[in-house]
């Protein structure tokens, strides 16, 4: 045997061991985006802790941004359920994923404005704020979804990322 193909062998029966087992088991497989996205909904709204909700939400818009091809209107309608959140940062990424998926979410428009109104409600019962909220990605998801001016009170001329 020449030291090439034992070198090969040993690295072959090494490296296993280092990882540990579940680096020879084979992996799981992905789940379909539906599935993906119902799994991430369902974790949001039984997660106790808001660090994990932003974290979830976070992963919802992300993935939504690359499937939403797929999703149909009762994905998009579970989506849209999280705009009822009290996490406004649940609501943020919410609107973010329904920004995401565009005009195929005009049924959406409703829960979008009445999460606008809750925001700018919370809002103005605070003394001083100088944070992003979810009225932040609501404007932007009415317009890109709508396609039309939103009107006073949404100025998200600052927004430089894609659609």
């Amino acid at each position: 045997m020449t030291k090439a193909r034992t070198y090969f062998l040993y690295l072959a029966l090494l490296v296993p061991a280092f990882l540990g087992p579940e680096s020879s088991t084979q992996a799981e497989p992905a789940l379909n985006p539906a599935d993906q996205i119902s799994s991430l909904v369902k974790q949001i709204q039984a997660q106790a802790l808001s660090s994990e909700r932003e974290k979830k939400a976070q992963h919802l818009a992300a993935t939504v941004r690359t499937t939403n091809a797929f999703l149909d209107d009762q994905m998009i309608d579970l989506i849209a359920s999280l705009l009822q959140n009290n996490d406004d940062i649940v609501r943020f990424n919410a609107a973010r994923s329904l920004r995401y998926i565009g005009p195929r979410a005009k049924h959406t428009v409703p829960q979008l404005e009445a999460a606008l109104n809750k925001i700018r409600r919370e809002l103005s019962t605070k003394q001083f704020w100088t944070g992003t909220s979810s009225e932040d990605e609501i404007c932007p998801a009415l317009q890109r979804i709508t396609g039309k001016e939103v009107g006073p009170g949404c100025n998200f001329s600052y927004r430089i990322d894609d659609q």
